[in-house]
């Protein structure tokens, strides 16, 4: 990745450089991406002397302080955690505990997977969470494992607008995405629309693609 200066984080040579964020500059705008596991087999984790992923359960308070210092150096916020139950349609509560407390300490996007299915978009506070985009590429054995989408939204001083929710479907041969219209678009916006509104917040169907509301 360094090699190619491809921007990286969620993991690093020890536990400082693991929870270091990615800074992208943009326009004379800067935006910096955290990544964070809530699954943490043994021996993976970061630790003073030992390369690994950055710690996200167990280890929010660390988590908050680290958005709060960013966001007063960058612009933008985006944190990206590896959390929640395998196949589970809805974010539990640890899931929406931690995210909240992201979006108070500062971010402005909140971006997951893990569960290998697509769960909930929720605007809260003015920000966007997504609880799950899904699998993107990754091979996979049933219909809704092969769900995901792409998240696109406008970030501004007063919040995330214009998101929109295209939506994307893994082949079941090499689990690569492509997009999808139709009757395939509409299986996936339909399910997250019917996620989305147990968190308040409205997926409009818009053709193949949905928008997000408030």
């Amino acid at each position: 990745l360094d090699a190619n200066n491809i921007g990286h984080a969620g993991a690093g040579a020890d536990k400082t450089a693991a929870g270091t964020p990615a800074v992208h500059e943009v326009n004379g705008v800067s935006v910096a991406f955290f990544g964070f596991s809530h699954i943490l087999p043994a021996g993976f984790v970061a630790t003073d002397s030992s390369p690994g992923i950055a710690r996200g359960r167990g280890n929010m308070d660390s988590v908050e302080a680290a958005i709060r210092s960013a966001k007063e150096q960058y612009d933008y916020v985006i944190v990206s955690f590896h959390w929640g139950v395998e196949k589970e349609d809805n974010a539990n509560g640890d899931q929406v505990a931690d995210a909240h407390r992201a979006v108070d300490a500062g971010a402005d996007m909140v971006l997951s997977h893990h569960p290998h299915v697509i769960q909930a978009v929720e605007y809260y506070n003015g920000r966007l969470i997504a609880y799950s985009l899904g699998d993107f590429v990754f091979d996979h054995y049933s219909r809704k494992t092969g769900e995901a989408f792409i998240l696109e939204a406008d970030l501004g001083p007063a919040g995330v607008a214009n998101a929109r929710v295209v939506p994307v479907y893994l082949d079941d041969t090499y689990g690569v995405p492509d997009y999808v219209s139709g009757r395939e678009a509409t299986v996936i916006l339909e399910r997250l629309k019917t996620l989305s509104a147990a968190r308040r917040t409205t997926v409009a169907i818009d053709g193949d693609t949905a928008r997000i509301l408030p």
